[in-house]
């Protein structure tokens, strides 16, 4: 063993020498054109496109200065969007993909790649290809528009793939928001409970800015006697309905047009605003799915959560009833005693 010693000494530093030869070598032939993923200033990007194999696509906006738009019309999630720009700025390559794999990395980002597209302010435009991550999982293969090879991409500090945060579901981006409004600009609200007509309402707002709390009858759809109300009570509701959160946007749920058939309505709400818009919002139980709507929705009941369906903007979705309590308020806790 002693007499081979100097055999494997040599063999080490020949190892040491050649490694550090071809990290060497391997640096200097990546080509900047092909390895410069990284944004500086992210404060410039007005547009993201992104697209995937199975034809879901989505597009954020912002004009300078003003916020960010998904698809024109919808607001996303700050943070997923913060997310992909804060990617977009640091991730760098790692390593270069081995030749021998080359081929499979370049299959991987034709089958399960994401299409970014970037458009800067100044009018340069990045066009990057996204696939899985690696099979140790401290990498993302990815290649930019019009290079030869496929890298091997990471954030510095951080572990894991960064495919996650290229994502093209509009549902997913979307921020979990039914509506903002200001306050001050709504006029009347009628929340109707069909099977407990003791407890629907309407609030109206006075031209001196106070409230008017009135019964409410669903079946006659007429504003009923005036009541005393709790100021406390009236006051928080109506803020609350400024900013309704949901739990999430179902639009997708292949059964979602069979809900107001198969479950009771358990309240109406509706709003008008000054201008004359109305919002028009029923809410279905979750807790009273049956047997074959927890086959066909391939989900459970839940006695927290509930369905809404507004009919104006057609959005289908979940609220959790522990996360907006003021909006299942009762004619009997906004009166004056309560």
């Amino acid at each position: 063993m002693k007499k081979n010693l100097p055999y494997f000494l040599v063999f080490g530093v020949l190892a040491l020498l050649s490694w550090m030869v071809w990290r060497q070598r391997s640096a200097g032939t990546l080509k900047v054109s092909e390895t410069a993923f990284g944004i500086q200033d992210t404060a410039s990007v007005v547009r993201i496109f992104l697209a995937d194999r199975k034809g879901k696509q989505l597009t954020l906006e912002r004009p300078l200065g003003a916020a960010w738009t998904l698809n024109q019309t919808k607001v996303p999630r700050p943070d997923a969007v913060q997310t992909i720009l804060e990617t977009l700025h640091r991730w760098e390559v790692k390593t270069p993909v081995p030749r021998p794999a080359v081929q499979t990395v370049f299959r991987n980002l034709a089958t399960l790649g994401v299409k970014v597209e970037v458009y800067l302010a100044n009018k340069e435009k990045k066009v990057y290809y996204v696939g899985s991550g690696t099979p140790d999982m401290r990498g993302t293969y990815a290649m930019l528009e019009g290079s030869e090879l496929p890298y091997v991409l990471h954030l510095p500090g951080w572990e894991g793939y960064l495919s996650t945060r290229f994502f093209t579901d509009e549902e997913e981006m979307r921020e979990r928001v039914l509506f903002r409004l200001r306050p001050d600009s709504l006029a009347r609200l009628v929340v109707e409970y069909p099977y407990e007509p003791q407890e629907s309402y309407e609030i109206l707002r006075q031209p001196d800015g106070g409230m008017q709390l009135r019964a409410f009858d669903p079946k006659s759809g007429q504003s009923g006697p005036e009541l005393k109300p709790n100021p406390e009570a009236v006051a928080s509701l109506w803020q609350g309905f400024g900013f309704l959160p949901v739990e999430g946007f179902e639009n997708n749920q292949p059964m979602r047009d069979s809900v107001p058939s198969r479950v009771p309505e358990k309240m109406r709400v509706r709003i008008w605003e000054k201008s004359g818009r109305l919002h028009l919002i029923s809410v279905y139980p979750k807790s009273q799915l049956n047997q074959l709507d927890v086959v066909l929705l391939n989900v459970a009941p839940d006695l927290d959560r509930d369905y809404f369906y507004h009919h104006g903007m057609n959005d289908f979705g979940v609220l959790q009833r522990r996360a907006i309590p003021w909006f299942y308020a009762r004619r009997s806790q906004l009166t004056a005693g309560s």
